[in-house]
Parts: structure tokens; C-alpha cells; sequence
């Protein structure tokens, strides 16, 4: 249905929840389609942004955009398979900017979050640790101003 957008410019996706399997590859028809889109933020794709997905996206955004008309367009997601930039096939910021998304923005919604038995024992405990150990910076303060 967003495809229909055609002057759509930015996307943000904020839940799989109702992403279906053979949407896997939805964001190719998405530049396509939406000529004016200029970025796309994906939270919780983990494991989507692959090597090679990340080259077809490079091969169609240069196919598509010119850098000295268009800015560079931005992806911000979680990549999966590789480490640095370097690794991808010709991969140019002038035509595409690739952006990690932060550990703390990618974390699910608290609804999402199971605490187990185990986070709660070493909350207790760290917290108990953390207290004796402000205790005696207290006490070693007190003994130096007596």
C-alpha cells in the first residue's frame, strides 16, 4: 500500500510485526517505485541488511540517482553479515550512506521484554554489590573527617 506513495521521501518501519515472508525484499520495489524517497530506518530487520542485499540496493540506487542532482540516499538499520563499508561491492557515500542504528533505539517496546528469573537475581545481586560498595566509600569519607 506505501508504494502507491509516489512522492513518499522518508520511511520508518517500527515493528515486524506484520512484515510476511515474502516481503523479504521490499525495499528495491520501494526505490523503484517512490523516485523522491530519500531515506529508509529500519528498527528490528535484524539479520535483513545483508552483504548482498546491500549491493542490490547500491546497484539500483545508482541505477536510479544521479549524485550530482540527489543527495546521497540514507539507510539506517542493523547490517548482519560484515564489519566495515570496505566490504561491500563499490560502495560510494555519494550515493549511498549507510547508518547502524544504536543498540538503545533498536530495543523492543516494553511489552516486548521478558525478564527472566536469572536478570532479576544479578539485578539483586549488582544491587546489592553497588550498596556496599557506596557504604564503604561513606565510611572511609566519614573516618577522614573524624
Amino acid at each position: 500500500m506505501l508504494i502507491q506513495l509516489k512522492n513518499l521521501e522518508v520511511l520508518e518501519i517500527t515493528s515486524t510485526h506484520h512484515a510476511a515472508e515474502d516481503e523479504s525484499n521490499f525495499i528495491l520495489p520501494f526505490l523503484e517505485s517512490c523516485q523522491n524517497l530519500r531515506s529508509i530506518t529500519l528498527h528490528r530487520y535484524y539479520g535483513f541488511l545483508s552483504k548482498d542485499y546491500l549491493n542490490e540496493i547500491l546497484t539500483i540506487i545508482k541505477l536510479l540517482k544521479d549524485p550530482e542532482i540527489n543527495p546521497p540516499f540514507e539507510l539506517i538499520g542493523m547490517w548482519c553479515d560484515f564489519e566495515s563499508l570496505n566490504q561491500l561491492h563499490g560502495y560510494d557515500d555519494a550515493f549511498l550512506q549507510l547508518r547502524r542504528i544504536k543498540q538503545e533505539e533498536f530495543e523492543s517496546d516494553e511489552d516486548d521484554i521478558v525478564l527472566n528469573e536469572d536478570f532479576w537475581e544479578k539485578f539483586k545481586s549488582d544491587l546489592i554489590n553497588w550498596k556496599l560498595r557506596d557504604n564503604d566509600n561513606s565510611s572511609d569519607s566519614d573516618e577522614e573527617n573524624n
